[in-house]
């Protein structure tokens, strides 16, 4: 019977040493894996064809933060495309921040800052343009 209960205990602790190292896709969880000590902004990304928007927190620390990985599963996930035609910079502006959204071409979105807290995505200011946002990462910093 002793080794029923060693077994049942050890088998319980692998169950939950497993849980709790699966990710997680939440921007909560990857702010808390970075250990953001530093001041932070919360930035909205919103598809106003759609109406799905999904905000986030990120860190003023000028690391790249991959986008895919704040937003799986929100309602900008439509199956790994996370399609937006804006973005807005909605808390932490007294931090003076300086933020940009890079995809894998190159092509630097933005800035975003506290006097320029809103940025349409297209070159066309009279036409909505959504795109997808897989692939690009985000990056603040203070200046």
């Amino acid at each position: 019977m002793k080794s029923f209960a060693i077994t049942t205990s050890t088998i319980a602790l692998l169950i939950a040493s497993l849980a709790s190292a699966l990710p997680t896709n939440t921007a909560t969880s990857t702010l808390a894996e970075r250990d953001c000590s530093g001041p932070t902004v919360t930035i909205a990304f919103s598809n106003d064809m759609s109406g799905a928007w999904a905000p986030t927190t990120i860190c003023t620390d000028n690391v790249a933060v991959d986008l895919s990985s704040l937003f799986t599963g929100t309602p900008l996930d439509n199956n790994g495309q996370y399609l937006a035609s804006s973005m807005s910079l909605n808390s932490g502006l007294a931090s003076n921040p300086y933020c940009t959204v890079q995809s894998a071409a190159g092509d630097v979105y933005g800035p975003l800052t506290a006097q320029t807290t809103y940025y349409k995505f297209g070159n066309n200011v009279n036409q909505l343009q959504v795109v997808n946002l897989a692939g690009t990462t985000v990056q603040c910093s203070v200046v």
